[in-house]
Parts: structure tokens; sequence; C-alpha cells
């Protein structure tokens, strides 16, 4: 690959995987909309911990960047780069094992008073621990993450409480979407 000035600039296909679940919940995109922020997911994850390095409002935002640190991927910053409320939010991630990743969820309303959710991951491996983690069963690992997150998030809807004492996440036949 040539540039402008005449140099070649080294091309290396990275490792890509894509992933998308839809979820269904019996909340309007309003009120899940907030949910979808770094200081909110205190509210109905159990476990979850971050570190808020900016946001000018204390919740997410455009802009907004914090720090998690995943079972999975191990230590993550993230950055909110679209913030549309009830609609949209996405955010890209770059965990220190050498991935990073987009998220975009997407809400939309379901014409019975709940919300669809398109929650869409594409994650670029950027080492070889990043390649070896997409590699591995990471879209076994995700859609059991999801499925999770979705009991959670469908019990907190329904009673305003979080769901305690999982331990860790349910695995796929656990976390159903019965609560």
């Amino acid at each position: 690959m040539t540039n402008h000035t005449g140099t070649t600039a080294q091309r290396r296909e990275a490792t890509r995987l894509d992933t998308t679940r839809t979820i269904h919940l019996p909340a309007p995109p309003q009120d899940v909309f907030p949910l979808l922020c770094p200081v909110r997911e205190y509210d109905w994850i159990e476990p979850w911990n971050c570190e808020l390095l900016h946001s000018l409002s204390g919740v997410a935002e455009l802009g907004c960047v914090f720090r998690a640190t995943l079972r999975d991927c191990g230590e993550e910053t993230w950055l909110c780069v679209r913030y549309e409320p009830s609609k949209t939010i996405e955010y890209v991630r770059f965990a220190l094992i050498g991935l990073i990743s987009h998220l975009t969820i997407t809400l939309a309303p379901d014409g019975a008073g709940g919300s669809s959710m398109l929650w869409h991951t594409q994650s670029t491996a950027t080492t070889d621990a990043g390649r070896e983690h997409l590699a591995g069963s990471c879209h076994a690992r995700y859609q059991k993450e999801m499925a999770a997150l979705e009991h959670m998030l469908r019990h907190y809807l329904k009673t305003g409480t979080m769901l305690r004492g999982l331990g860790q996440l349910p695995t796929l036949s656990e976390a159903g979407t019965q609560d």
C-alpha cells in the first residue's frame, strides 16, 4: 500500500469477529437507554465495577471515557463515540490484550410497549494474544454473556431490583428469557 508520499505501509489483515444479538425487553426504549451507562450498570449488573475517567454530566454521554476490567478480556478502556438518547449508543473499547471492539446498541419500540435491542460488536485483534482470544471460543462466550446480561436487564426492568446471587454469569440454559 503506497501513500501520497511514496512510502509503503505494511499491510497485515487483522483477525476480526462480528457478533450480533437481538434482545426483546419489557420496557420502552426511553426506559432502557439510560441503563446503558457505566454508572447506571451498577443498578442492574452483578458484578459490575468501572472507573469513570471522563464525563461532564457524570453519566454516559458523547465523549464519556471509562475503564473496566472484564473477566474475558481483562482491562478495557471504553470511549462513547455516538450518543442518541432512546435510539443508539456506541462505544469503542480498547482491551490491553490487543483487541479493539466497536459496540453498537440500537433500540426500537417493539409495538407492544417494549423494546427490541440490537447489540452488535465488531472486534479486531491487534496482537497475538488478541488473535488467540478471537480464535478461541469467543463467539460461544459472547452468546453466553449476552444471555446473562439479557436475563439481568429483563429482571431489573420488571422488578426495579438487581438480580443477585448468581456468583458468576449464568449459562445459556440458566439465563433464558424467563425470570
